[in-house]
C-alpha cells in the first residue's frame, strides 16, 4: 500500500467520525407533548383590507413627465410645511402622488416614512377628495415633532381650501 492509501484511507476514517454535538442525519426529531399547532378558538378575525381603500397602482402619480406637468399647470396651495398642488386628471379616479425635499429631510429612511404617511393618509381619506384630479403634496420643511396625525390634519386643511378656490 502506498502512503498515499494510506493518507487517503485516514482521511476517509476521520470524515466518519462526526463530533457528539451534531446529530445524526435523518433522525426524526419530535415536539414535545401539547406542542402542535395553535388553535383558532377565539382567535380575532384575519386582517383584511375593505374593498375599495386600497392605493392601487391606478391611483399612484408616476414618471417626471406627470410630475412636471402637475407641478407648472396645478392650483396650489402652500400650507407652514406642506403644498399641496392638484391639477385635473380627465380620468373617473383621483390619483395621488408625493414628494419630500431632500432639504426638508435629509435622511432617506425619514423622507421614505414621511410618504408612506402622506400616501396612508390619501387612502384613507381618498372619498372627500373630488374625483377626475391628480394630487401632488410636496413637503418643503419639517416641524421637529412630526407625526402621522399631523400628516393627516394638514393635507385634509390643504384639501378643504383647494375646495375652497374652486368654487
Amino acid at each position: 500500500m502506498s502512503p498515499y492509501e494510506e493518507n487517503t484511507q485516514e482521511h476517509h476514517a476521520l470524515k466518519k467520525e462526526t463530533p457528539a454535538w451534531i446529530p445524526p442525519p435523518h433522525e426524526k426529531q419530535k415536539r414535545p407533548e401539547g406542542a402542535g399547532a395553535p388553535t383558532t378558538e377565539g382567535a380575532p378575525p384575519p386582517y383584511f383590507v375593505t374593498p375599495g381603500a386600497r392605493f392601487s397602482p391606478a391611483q399612484r402619480l408616476s414618471g417626471k413627465e406627470t410630475f412636471r406637468r402637475i407641478f407648472s399647470e396645478g392650483v396650489s396651495v402652500r400650507g407652514p410645511w406642506l403644498n399641496l398642488v392638484v391639477f385635473p386628471n380627465g380620468l373617473a379616479h383621483t390619483r395621488f402622488g408625493c414628494t419630500v425635499r431632500r432639504y426638508a429631510a435629509p435622511g432617506g429612511a425619514r423622507r421614505n416614512r414621511i410618504k408612506r404617511w402622506l400616501r396612508e393618509a390619501f387612502r384613507l381619506n381618498k372619498t372627500t377628495f373630488p374625483s377626475g384630479v391628480d394630487c401632488l403634496s410636496v413637503v418643503t420643511k419639517l416641524p421637529a415633532d412630526l407625526s402621522y396625525k399631523m400628516v393627516e390634519e394638514e393635507l385634509l386643511k390643504l384639501k378643504k381650501r383647494v375646495d375652497l378656490q374652486k368654487k
